[in-house]
């Protein structure tokens, strides 16, 4: 089915009453306060929408390059060398030698893709699908989404809707509680364990980790927000902040950040370490993090043991990506000099630092001149970075409210499926923006919910 004729339906109860709808929605996210510092996370007011088939096909797709991706994180662990030129460093390789045998970790993921898929190609195609990156070091907005979702299924609007659509939406804060606890199941734990969500006071999701910790107080867990700074170790070895002895640590401060600040010495090290303390996400997931994974998957130099299905997911649906080297690489087939091909194909291609997020570092070679260009091709070539050809963005029309009318303006989607236990999919994110750089902790941008809808059966 299209997703079209389910868009048009929405926008047509919504011109009904566009202003009371925006009234709604704006004052349900005060009371809840869903911000991203200042800045309301969802500026729409329209979910964004997928067909069943859409989103399963999205969900296997996903499923599969997670897996390929930890043929990569694999690879890379046991090649010292390769580690270094993609920018990881002695102290994260310090990191990965706390918990050896742990592998990624990475009880929670997001992968973030392009999914052009309003109408999927007939049988025998497949649809544009491109996944460019992993979070699997930190990743946020599952708890807005999941409160977006729950603001969305309370207008009068979307229960007009659902006389006409069949509606899934997403949860996450459950499965999050639920992969918390794998993880320290699986790294020895037993019992009910106090658990501290850890980042910094100030950053601007802090709201999110109020929402999770209500939930998981509401499931009978003992749960404290805490800063780096107010943890230490206790001459037991426990990890502690104040009075709150803490079992299971749901990691939430990026481990770069953490590293810039205390380098390897924190109580937080320490105790993971003397395994005095379970972490989920656990630092492993700095491999998975790094972008230099994806030239692993696209550049058949490196041997990865892949199956002859991730190999076709990967040259559908993941774009050629290379480490940006002073050398020859293989683009389609063809030895090129690797800086010649960039600066003459500078329009298709982004440079991105493999060991960075949030946007940072990122250049996209349509939006600059010619000269600054090969500026940031001369620091990609001092600061490990990888090339990766441009991918289409989707775009669509999402209704929002300007000078106090209804007003229907094109936005750039990007889907980004939550990848649980290091295998399973299910959910996602949903960033929309009038910028290329599709990315809320950029400073642009806006969050949606994710519905799967399909018609209601009249039989």
């Amino acid at each position: 089915m299209s997703v079209q004729a389910a868009i048009d339906r929405w926008h047509e109860l919504l011109a009904a009453d566009p202003l009371g709808t925006w009234e709604q929605v704006q004052a349900a996210m005060a009371a809840d306060r869903l911000y991203f510092g200042a800045r309301p996370v969802c500026s729409v007011l329209r979910p964004h929408f997928l067909s069943p088939r859409a989103y399963s096909y999205l969900v296997e797709v996903s499923r599969i390059v997670r897996g390929a991706l930890g043929k990569a994180y694999d690879y890379l662990l046991a090649h010292d060398a390769l580690r270094a030129r993609l920018g990881v460093s002695r102290q994260e390789d310090a990191l990965l030698a706390l918990e050896p045998t742990r592998g990624p970790g990475d009880y929670s993921g997001r992968l973030d893709a392009f999914y052009l898929a309003d109408t999927l190609p007939e049988a025998g195609q497949y649809p544009t699908l491109n996944f460019v990156e992993y979070n699997a070091e930190s990743p946020g907005g599952l708890a807005f989404g999941e409160s977006l979702s729950a603001i969305f299924r309370d207008l009068p609007l979307y229960h007009h809707f659902t006389q006409y659509y069949q509606v899934e939406s997403f949860v996450p804060r459950p499965r999050i509680l639920a992969e918390l606890l794998a993880g320290y199941r699986a790294w020895g734990g037993l019992g009910k364990p106090r658990i501290a969500i850890v980042d910094w006071r100030g950053v601007r999701t802090y709201r999110e980790f109020e929402l999770c910790q209500d939930y998981f107080r509401s499931q009978g867990y003992d749960v404290g927000i805490f800063d780096p700074d107010e943890l230490e170790q206790r001459p037991d070895g426990r990890l502690a902040a104040g009075d709150f002895a803490i079992d299971l640590v749901y990691k939430r401060v990026v481990t770069l950040e953490l590293l810039a600040k205390y380098g390897t010495d924190h109580p937080l090290m320490h105790a993971v370490g003397q395994r005095t303390v379970c972490m989920v996400n656990s630092f492993n997931a700095v491999l998975l993090f790094n972008k230099g994974l994806f030239a692993l998957l696209s550049d058949s130099a490196f041997p990865l043991d892949l199956n002859p299905i991730e190999r076709l997911v990967i040259r559908r649906h993941v774009p050629w990506t290379r480490l940006l080297v002073d050398g020859r690489t293989d683009v389609d087939g063809q030895a090129v000099d690797s800086l010649s091909y960039a600066i003459a194909n500078q329009d298709n291609l982004v440079i991105k630092p493999t060991n960075d997020y949030g946007g940072r570092g990122v250049i996209l070679g349509w939006e600059c001149d010619p000269a600054a260009w090969r500026v940031a091709l001369t620091a990609g070539l001092q600061t490990p970075s990888i090339l990766q050809r441009r991918v289409p963005i989707p775009q669509a029309l999402f209704p929002s409210i300007s000078d106090g009318q209804l007003d229907l303006s094109p936005r750039l989607v990007d889907v980004d499926p939550y990848v649980w236990g290091c295998a399973e999919v299910e959910g996602g994110g949903v960033r929309l923006s009038t910028s290329s750089l599709l990315n809320v902790s950029a400073g642009g941008g806006s969050a949606a919910p994710l519905f799967v809808v399909e018609p209601v059966s009249r039989a």
